[in-house]
């Protein structure tokens, strides 16, 4: 089944067991999420992604009891992408990452780290993108040779810049069940989740179009739904000390990553959100 995209809604979910989902794990397991122009993509829905045999793949997510046959964490590092802006934008993106996946397994060299990935991936954004075409990326993965017991990399990428946010959100031992979720599709405001079923992360990035609204939500949860750990990181002081490393941009509104973006709740550190927040895991 292929879904117009233009008739695609937020939150909306389609079935297809005619598809090969197994093929998707050729990629290292690669999600795209909400483009702002309206375009929902989930599991690199209308994606033209190719597999080893320069097919295109077309894979659709499954109903909830079913999300385990698309995304299972097995013994091989895996990807996972969530990303926010215009299809035209992401695409190309999402592409580049396949094909440097690809590249690694033709030409039997190593993957490349989550770290470089991410940092290529900047790179290759510069060459086709205008400075007004905003987008969010994030790339995390295990960079070890199996998932195991290991910490995940999680990367945060812009059209400026590519930010590692800190590794502390351990992949569990276990299969994980990935599941995506639209919590909100509104004309400035566009969250997106990821939630790892299986003692994971959750990922939920929010981008106002005044950057200094924007922030990164890490939750950390059981597989009933319980947050065992929760993280608020406010990333304008990141985004604004990199900045000013590499340009002249102005970074004094807000570039102490405290004064842009306390309305939400953040504390004097910026890492933790109120308690309304908290327990928002729906």
């Amino acid at each position: 089944m292929v879904v117009d995209g233009d008739n695609v809604e937020a939150g909306d979910v389609y079935d297809d067991d005619d598809d090969d989902a197994k093929s998707i794990d050729k990629l290292g397991n690669m999600i795209a999420m909400v483009c702002s122009d309206g375009l929902v993509v989930a599991c690199l829905k209308q994606f033209q992604v190719v597999d080893k045999k320069d097919e295109p793949l077309r894979v659709n997510p499954k109903k909830d009891a079913e999300y385990d046959k698309l995304f299972v964490l097995g013994d091989e590092p895996k990807l996972v992408l969530c990303g926010l802006g215009g299809q035209r934008t992401l695409r190309p993106l999402v592409n580049k990452v396949a094909e440097k996946v690809l590249e690694a397994d033709k030409t039997e060299i190593p993957r490349p780290t989550i770290e470089n990935l991410s940092r290529e991936i900047h790179e290759y954004s510069k060459t086709f993108l205008d400075y007004d075409a905003f987008f969010n990326l994030f790339i995390a993965g295990t960079n070890q040779e199996s998932a195991g017991d290991h910490k995940l990399d999680l990367w945060y990428l812009n059209n400026t810049a590519a930010i590692r946010v800190p590794d502390r959100y351990v992949v569990g031992e276990e299969s994980h069940l990935i599941r995506t979720q639209i919590d909100k599709f509104e004309t400035k405001t566009t969250d997106v989740a990821i939630d790892v079923i299986k003692f994971g992360f959750a990922c939920v990035a929010r981008k106002e179009y005044d950057l200094k609204y924007g922030y990164i939500d890490v939750r950390v949860i059981k597989n009933n739904g319980e947050v065992i750990e929760h993280i608020y990181n406010n990333l304008w002081g990141i985004v604004e000390a990199y900045l000013s490393l590499e340009s002249d941009t102005d970074s004094g509104d807000g570039s102490d990553g405290e004064s842009g973006a306390d309305t939400d709740g953040e504390s004097e550190d910026g890492s933790q959100m109120d308690s309304e927040d908290e327990t928002d895991n729906d």
